[in-house]
């Protein structure tokens, strides 16, 4: 009868590295994650925002595009547009309310501003003017990153 020759199942193959090679490489890897710094906190806001918005956008399109009876009677989509706008309306806010924590938080809070702000000028391109306007909400936001990236001194 010929005999069957079975492979060892703990052996490694070659290439492989060693598992005294694999546990510094866990052990490093390990290190780099309880190093990194929490994340800005002005990303998920800004994230948050965007998503909202994009699905405000999404249902507005199809306002315009399939009517007001295919999503329920105008009543229907118009308090669901009212809503959806609301919604991304508070996230612009809490966007606005919160203080970077990084540079680049700074930098993308910053980015947020000029987008946002363009989206709310007048109708012939020129911004808006007066106290209850979008510079309102928009300059203490800037003062805040602004304070944030200094060193506080005693």
């Amino acid at each position: 009868m010929p005999s069957l020759k079975l492979s060892n199942p703990f052996r490694r193959a070659d290439g492989r590295p060693s598992l005294k090679d694999r546990a510094a490489s866990l052990k490093a890897s390990a290190a780099r994650v309880i190093r990194r710094q929490p994340a800005d906190p002005v990303f998920s806001a800004i994230e948050r925002y965007h998503a909202a918005r994009e699905v405000g956008d999404a249902f507005s399109k199809r306002f315009e595009v399939e009517g007001a009876e295919a999503l329920g009677g105008w009543d229907v989509a118009s308090e669901e547009d009212l809503r959806l706008a609301h919604i991304w309306s508070d996230l612009a806010t809490e966007v606005l309310e919160t203080a970077p924590t990084t540079e680049a938080g700074r930098l993308a809070l910053a980015a947020f501003i000029e987008t946002w702000v363009d989206g709310h000028g007048n109708l012939d391109g020129s911004p808006q003017d007066g106290s209850d306007t979008v510079f309102a909400e928009v300059y203490p936001a800037l003062l805040k990153a602004l304070r944030a990236s200094v060193p506080v001194r005693d």
